[in-house]
């Protein structure tokens, strides 16, 4: 079903390998933001970069895993409005994107990276564009595939989402989904990559601090059922990346700028 493709990548991540560039750029200053705001670039990184515009699509639909707990129904997709949009910006040696998107049902929420930065290797298209399926397994096989939190926060009932961040060359990030054993970085070749971002949906926010920092920075907060996340039951999904699975109700694609 592809609604739910890039859920099975999951189930082959303990097989992946990856090459890396032998020479990284040190790691830049990051910032993780929900409200879209970022630190200010410097004045060169600024100059060299690149800017690309992609639309926000709807991707997966919200699950029936939780039963009665559940807060949305399942099945319904969430498509952006008209005034959706996801910018992402290519440095010498960084990305960074900025989404601005409406349709997403009130909750809390993380946004992971999934980058492909030799896409050229990709052996199926992705439906929404770019050369990367991102999601059947075999993709993840490839050199250099990377999926990594990159920020969450919390949507109010308007249903408008401002998420932002930038992820620099031989950066690391605690939160890693994907990413081979011999990787240094989940980036290695900004201009070059394909990028991908998938928006989770991890139920409403709960008043437990801890619970509510799960749900905003990692890949199964509340997922489990009990927080009405309308996740799926992936039983093939061995913990700690299963077997239950937050959806993903938007999502969108930027191809390779070489």
């Amino acid at each position: 079903m592809k609604q739910i493709r890039i859920l099975s990548f999951l189930a082959v991540l303990l097989l992946l390998g990856c090459s890396h560039e032998d020479s990284l750029v040190p790691q830049g200053k990051q910032s993780h933001s929900a409200n879209g705001k970022l630190d200010v670039e410097s004045h060169m990184e600024a100059r060299h970069a690149t800017v690309q515009k992609a639309p926000i699509f709807p991707f997966q639909p919200a699950g029936d895993f939780g039963g009665a707990g559940n807060v949305l129904t399942p099945g319904d997709f969430f498509p952006p409005g008209p005034n959706s949009f996801a910018t992402l910006k290519r440095g010498k040696n960084f990305i960074q994107f900025n989404i601005h998107t409406t349709g997403l049902p009130a909750g809390a929420y993380t946004v992971w990276w999934i980058i492909f930065n030799k896409p050229e290797d990709c052996a199926e298209p992705n439906p929404a564009g770019g050369l990367c399926a991102g999601g059947d397994g075999a993709d993840f096989f490839l050199p250099c595939a990377a999926v990594v939190w990159a920020t969450g926060g919390i949507v109010q009932p308007n249903q408008v989402g401002n998420f932002s961040d930038r992820i620099y060359i031989g950066e690391q990030r605690d939160e890693v989904v994907v990413m081979g054993d011999d990787l240094d970085s989940p980036l290695s070749n900004p201009q070059g990559a394909e990028v991908h971002l998938a928006i989770k949906y991890h139920g409403l926010p709960s008043d437990d601090p801890q619970v509510l920092y799960e749900q905003t920075h990692t890949l199964l907060g509340s997922c489990d059922g009990e927080s009405g996340a309308n996740s799926y039951d992936l039983n093939f999904l061995p913990p700690p990346f299963g077997p239950y699975q937050c959806f993903d109700p938007q999502g969108t694609v930027f191809v390779a700028m070489n």
